[in-house]
């Protein structure tokens, strides 16, 4: 029971986060600076952070293969997710 438990939450967690990355409209800093959570929209790497720049370029956070990859939700894009901002 507590391994299906955890499934479920491990599945609440990647919808969430896949979810963001789809409508781009997640905690990165040009979304934070829109809605004035923030006085500067750029990442700790200096560019102007967006929900595609964090998977697409960023050199702290990319993930290879990008959002294509993202999207198949492979292995790698699992842990990738499941890493990200820790």
């Amino acid at each position: 029971m507590r391994s299906l438990m955890l499934i479920f939450h491990l599945c609440d967690i990647l919808s969430n986060v896949l979810t963001t990355h789809y409508t781009t409209q997640g905690h990165c800093g040009a979304c934070r600076r829109k809605w004035r959570l923030s006085d500067t929209d750029l990442c700790p790497c200096g560019e102007t952070q967006t929900m595609s720049y964090i998977v697409e370029s960023c050199p702290l956070t990319k993930l290879n293969g990008g959002l294509s990859r993202l999207h198949s939700a492979d292995e790698d894009a699992v842990l990738w997710l499941t890493n990200y901002g820790k």
